[in-house]
């Protein structure tokens, strides 16, 4: 199945093609990306790696999605990408992936073994803390995906903990910077994700977004 993944949940964003088909094991084809600023070409990046990977638009199968925790508005603009695709070719379907799982992969592909702690800035001087077990024949959860206080990620870094995640390294500098890979997300949402329409998937947040309501307009001087 021919995929396009795209992660969008962190400040380095990334787009991939991914082989399905290809023998023993998916294939990346291409995979390009972008860092930095509040906007993304993301178009410009899809249809740059599209052509290195000799995919036609028409030939994508499958859209895999970076889910988050990470960046709101890059999580959305990723999901409003994949329903505007889906509105014109209805017969692609689309796969969420938790940004987190693609990082403890991304970390083992990257040649980290071990327990390691993933984070993902929730704000309010708390992180999202997934802890994973890395092995050669693969990746364990340890924990479920929680928001965490600061003193809690001092805590592990205290005790000789490795601790990875997106600009990790600018709020810890123990720590060590990872982003999510859009090639090995396009791989996991071959593997374990389940097909479905864009209007089905949410970004992943342990808790609601807040919004600061705008004071109503001064009429008078």
């Amino acid at each position: 199945m021919m995929t396009l993944a795209i992660d969008f949940s962190s400040v380095r964003r990334s787009v991939a093609v991914v082989d399905g088909a290809a023998s023993p094991f998916p294939a990346v084809l291409a995979k390009s990306g972008e860092t930095g600023g509040e906007g993304t070409q993301a178009f410009a990046m899809m249809e740059s790696t599209l052509r290195e990977a000799g995919v036609r638009r028409e030939d994508v199968e499958l859209l895999a999605l970076g889910l988050g925790p990470g960046s709101y508005a890059g999580v959305r603009v990723a999901l409003s990408i994949a329903n505007g695709w889906q509105l014109a070719r209805s017969v692609v379907k689309t796969s969420g992936v938790s940004s987190v799982a693609c990082l403890a992969w991304t970390a083992h592909v990257a040649g980290h073994r071990g327990e390691i702690g993933l984070i993902i800035d929730a704000q309010r001087g708390e992180f999202y803390l997934g802890r994973y077990r890395l092995e050669a024949a693969g990746c364990s959860e340890l924990a479920p995906l929680a928001i965490v206080s600061r003193d809690r990620i001092l805590e592990l870094l205290a005790q000789g903990g490795v601790i990875l995640g997106p600009q990790a390294k600018s709020s810890f500098p123990q720590a060590q910077d990872l982003f999510p890979d859009a090639g090995v997300l396009g791989k996991l949402a071959l593997r374990d994700g389940i097909p479905t329409g864009a209007d089905q998937l949410e970004p992943i947040y342990l808790r609601p977004v807040a919004f600061a309501k705008a004071p109503p307009p001064r009429t008078d001087l």
